[in-house]
């Protein structure tokens, strides 16, 4: 299994020379696209749901001269489960999701939550119980006028915090 990609470009001898980039997987005994991204520099990791192959095929699609990669390596990174948000939204609804962070880096449009955590599971429940994988599963914005929303992330078998709003 692999979800991580690191590439690493020659810079300090050769400079920084790829613009534009992609990384294949053979799956299913077929070349699949399962990444893209911009500049590589000094270090660039791709993150991806998690797959099962050893071949890899990096394209360089873009670049100033001739590329000059010095380190090539893929990964298994375990992950753990997102922090959650509960809000009401401005027709009263009950909306559950992955908190969104505010990175200091750019992810070029990327959804970085999805994209770390592509399988994760959100179950909750309406009485004040601590959530667990027999809960209700979180699939749609849901109304409720009193109460208190417990939810909590799952990845892979594994729990994340709690989450909780109080209704009244």
């Amino acid at each position: 299994m692999t979800n991580r990609f690191v590439i690493q470009e020659a810079i300090t001898t050769h400079s920084e020379r790829i613009e534009k980039h992609a990384l294949d997987a053979w799956v299913g005994n077929e070349w699949k696209e399962i990444a893209s991204a911009t500049n590589i520099g000094y270090k660039r990791i791709l993150r991806f749901p998690e797959i099962e192959t050893n071949t890899f095929r990096f394209r360089v699609l873009e670049s100033r001269n001739t590329p000059a990669i010095s380190i090539v390596k893929a990964h298994y990174y375990q992950p753990i489960p997102p922090e959650i948000a509960i809000e009401i939204d401005s027709i009263g609804q009950v909306i559950i999701a992955p908190k969104k962070h505010e990175f200091k880096w750019k992810p070029h449009g990327e959804n970085t939550i999805l994209n770390i955590n592509g399988d994760i599971e959100i179950h909750y429940t309406i009485d004040g119980s601590t959530p667990s994988k027999n809960s209700k599963r979180y699939t749609a914005p849901f109304s409720i006028k009193t109460g208190e929303v417990k939810a909590t992330a799952f990845v892979k078998g594994k729990s994340g915090n709690e989450a909780f709003l109080s209704l009244k």
